[in-house]
This record gives C-alpha cells, structure tokens and sequence, in this order.
C-alpha cells in the first residue's frame, strides 16, 4: 500500500521493505538525515528571501 504525497511521489509502505520498522532515531539532531534536511530547508529559504518580496527583509 503507498500513499500519495504532491504529484508523482509515493510514499512506500515500510512494511514491504526489509526492515519492517521505522527507526524514529532518524529524525533526531544530530543525525545524517537532519543535516540534509536543516542543508534542504536553508537553500530553499535563501531562494525565497531571493525571490519573494514580502522575504526580502528577513536575515
């Protein structure tokens, strides 16, 4: 079973896959996943601030 998440992106279901279980330690700082998240969000609010005039002012 997948569900949809925005246009073309499914979301598998983790009991298919091998580990059967979501490992919530994943998502605390620290963690490699957080870093590419925290790398993620920073782009896309630099964008933002770059092109969006109600952002322009935020540092």
């Amino acid at each position: 079973m997948c569900s949809q998440a925005g246009g073309d992106r499914t979301i598998p279901d983790p009991s298919s896959e091998g580990g059967g279980r979501f490992d919530p330690n994943i998502i605390s700082p620290g963690t490699a996943f957080m870093g590419r998240v925290a790398e993620r969000l920073r782009g896309l609010l630099r964008a933002k601030v770059a092109s969006d005039p109600r952002f322009a002012g935020l540092r």
